[in-house]
């Protein structure tokens, strides 16, 4: 007859017991949620696990270009070319890959960025193209202009615009010119404005005379305009440019380092203006730091505001002057209009001014 155990080995034996229990409680768990602890694991397993600990499969696919294995630039322009063409699979990862081989650049690069031009893109991946095309090929763009297809010779167009060179600004033109396709001509229009100089803003002038159905288009254009000399001369023919046209010249403006004359009497007499788009573009050009004297004007505009949207900008250009008269008449306006939510995130930068003088 066995005798029983002693009450020590009875405890020695159910820690020994629950112990068991509880690695195959955990081997169990981990097994439900996908993690086989008993799987024979391998350089490639582990790589597998170290990239699902470390992102996204789509981060994954672009550091896969990125492998010190990789070594160069024609492997990686050949393992990303591979990626994008399954863009099926993973469509969200495609305009990362085009600006890797934007950051590449070379001959190589160019080819296969002109290819994708010619072909049947998203409008989301021929952007990506525009935004990601190298620096330093912008003359193979221009090169490649005549051979192109319209939806190609239309981005190459908003390519060199982009760039702002004049240098090539007498090709758009004579694009705009020859091209009877609308969607190119729109790119020139827009790459015209760019441009900003003389040549560029006389053919906008051309265009909307000539081509009245592309006159919005071309007032558009005026937004993108970085040269004050050719802001002053579209001034001269302020009474031929409607609501967009006028509206697009303020706005523009606001990128000069200094308001011209001609630009600040049109802004101070624009703030009476019918149309709601150019009072707020105007009193937004006159929004220019320690420029005192546009304040009376600001504020006469303030006192005959009947819209959300006139003493927005009015504040706004208040604020940007910065001056303690300025603040004084901004708060004035924000303690007449409590309930103007908008105007409220200007209260503390407009007390800050106040007696600052």
């Amino acid at each position: 007859m066995r005798k029983s155990a002693t009450p020590g080995r009875r405890r020695w034996l159910v820690g020994i017991a629950l112990v068991a229990g509880g690695v195959i409680c955990v081997m169990v768990g981990l097994r439900i949620f996908g993690v086989d602890v008993l799987a024979e694991r391998t350089p490639r397993s582990d790589e597998a696990a170290d990239r699902a600990r470390d992102g996204t499969a789509a981060a994954t696919r672009t550091e896969d270009t990125e492998s010190p294995v990789l070594e160069t630039d024609g492997q990686r322009i050949r393992a990303i070319l591979g990626q994008l063409a399954n863009a099926d699979r993973a469509p969200g990862v495609d305009p990362v890959l085009i600006s890797k081989l934007g950051a590449i650049g070379g001959p190589d690069v160019v080819i296969a960025l002109l290819k994708m031009l010619s072909g049947e893109l998203t409008l989301e991946l021929r952007y990506a193209v525009v935004v990601s095309w190298p620096k330093d090929s912008l003359d193979a763009a221009e090169a490649a202009i005549p051979d192109a297809n319209p939806k190609a010779r239309a981005s190459l167009v908003e390519i060199l615009g982009r760039s702002r060179d004049v240098r090539f600004a007498p090709t758009v033109v004579h694009v705009s010119r020859e091209s009877k396709d609308n969607g190119v001509l729109r790119k020139t229009i827009g790459a015209l404005g760019k441009f900003g100089d003389r040549a560029s803003e006389q053919r906008l002038i051309e265009i909307s005379v000539s081509r009245p159905e592309y006159i919005e288009a071309v007032e558009h254009s005026f937004r993108g305009v970085r040269n004050g000399g050719t802001l002053d001369s579209l001034c001269s023919r302020w009474e031929s440019w409607g609501a967009t046209g006028r509206s697009s010249i303020f706005f523009a403006s606001t990128k000069l380092p200094a308001l011209s004359s001609v630009l600040e009497g049109l802004a101070i007499q624009s703030l009476s203006d019918p149309e709601l788009q150019v009072r707020t573009a105007a009193a937004l050009a006159l929004g220019r730091p320690a420029q005192s004297h546009a304040v009376a004007a600001i504020d006469d505009y303030l006192r005959a505001a009947n819209s959300s949207q006139d003493r927005l900008a009015g504040v706004q250009a208040l604020s940007r002057i910065g001056t303690a008269k300025a603040a004084v008449v901004g708060l004035r306006v924000l303690e007449s209009h409590p309930e103007d939510k908008a105007l409220a995130s200007f209260r503390n930068a407009l007390k800050g001014r106040v007696g600052r003088e």
